[in-house]
């Protein structure tokens, strides 16, 4: 896996990376424009060379967009406010989660006295039940249509991890999920579903530690109190916009996970989510106001990402939905992360 200078993903073109800048590509005009825009860019944003310094070019909409937008970055004129992908940058990220872990962890017991494993691009909770993750092989099943119409369930894998309400999708709580992630959105004290199947199959509950207000930091306090041994936490400096499967995935990465498969974290269609969990959820405001391009742009960035976190982190990528219609990462993969011939067979 790796990103050189001039890749071209989604007829986007890599044109600075930690190498530099790239000088030409295909016509004068194209080289005459890129250029200018990456001026513009550089003089617009500051802190463009952060994070590897990534800039791509956007060949349909002819501009500039890159890995140093940041969730506190005031954006660009051409560019959707919502369009960043990170907290801030790597240096930046512990100092800026400080007030957010005090204000959480002193307040939670079982958070507090958890033994956390931190690095440049996450803090994890990492009490002594999460140490059999490590080095092992798991599959993590999103809530998009792949989920359904692949058949995941014919390869071999050691651990089970899924998101928000797996439980209500028979092929994958009928495995029996070992590890999940419940998002703000769902009251996890009221969801008796979600508590009778965690009782019944010991799942532990990974939260993310950013939650949209006080109430919610209570209420997964609370959660902890009612499951000591099956609560923990993480917190990313990715922040992805098109959902909590992509942060799912860099979070296996940092925990140490070594075969990563993935599947059903596909991205939006124009015709909604096409859930496998929840049948009513509908698209979320940015993709309905700014639709296929920024979508597009959000997977360009994040998996520009999982390629840096390869310098760090020793780790295999599997994306099982390669091929689907609904799957925002396959001209991606298929370039960086193809899948093996054997799993197309197992899997189709």
């Amino acid at each position: 896996m790796k990103n050189e200078l001039g890749s071209v993903w989604y007829n986007c073109v890599l044109v600075r990376n930690s190498e530099g800048d790239l000088q030409w590509h295909e016509t004068d005009d194209i080289s005459n424009s890129l250029k200018e825009e990456l001026k513009k860019y550089k003089k617009e944003n500051p802190s463009y060379a952060d994070d590897g310094g990534s800039i791509w070019y956007d060949l349909d909409n002819k501009f500039c967009f890159g890995s140093a937008q940041y969730k506190r970055w005031k954006g660009t004129d051409n560019l959707p406010r919502k369009d960043h992908s990170y907290s801030c940058n790597r240096e930046d990220f512990h100092p800026w989660s400080q007030s957010l872990m005090t204000k959480i962890l002193e307040k939670n017991e079982i958070f507090k006295n958890a033994p956390i494993q931190v690095n440049p691009d996450s803090i994890i909770g990492y009490p002594k039940f999460m140490e059999k993750f490590k080095d092992k092989t798991v599959m993590i099943v999103g809530g998009g249509p792949s989920s359904n119409s692949v058949n995941w369930d014919n390869l071999e894998f050691d651990y089970l991890w899924s998101i928000n309400k797996f439980y209500l999708n028979e092929k994958v709580a009928s495995r029996g999920v070992d590890l999940a992630t419940i998002a703000s959105h769902i009251d996890v004290l009221e969801e008796e579903e979600l508590k009778d199947y965690i009782t019944k199959n010991n799942t532990i509950i990974s939260f993310e530690l950013e939650r949209d207000n006080k109430p919610k930091f209570k209420e997964m306090a609370k959660f902890a109190d009612l499951y000591p041994e099956q609560t923990t936490f993480f917190h990313t400096r990715y922040k992805s916009q098109p959902g909590v499967g992509m942060r799912f995935i860099c979070y296996a990465i940092m925990a140490g996970c070594k075969n990563i498969y993935f599947v059903g974290v596909d991205g939006f269609t124009p015709k909604g989510p096409l859930h496998s969990f929840e049948e009513d959820k509908e698209n979320p405001n940015w993709y309905t106001k700014y639709g296929e391009d920024f979508q597009k742009r959000q997977f360009i960035t994040f998996w520009d990402y999982l390629l840096k976190l390869k310098q760090h982190f020793d780790y295999n990528i599997y994306n099982l939905g390669e091929g689907h219609t609904c799957n925002a990462s396959s001209e991606i993969t298929k370039l960086v992360s193809p899948l093996p011939e054997h799993i197309k067979e197992k899997i189709k």
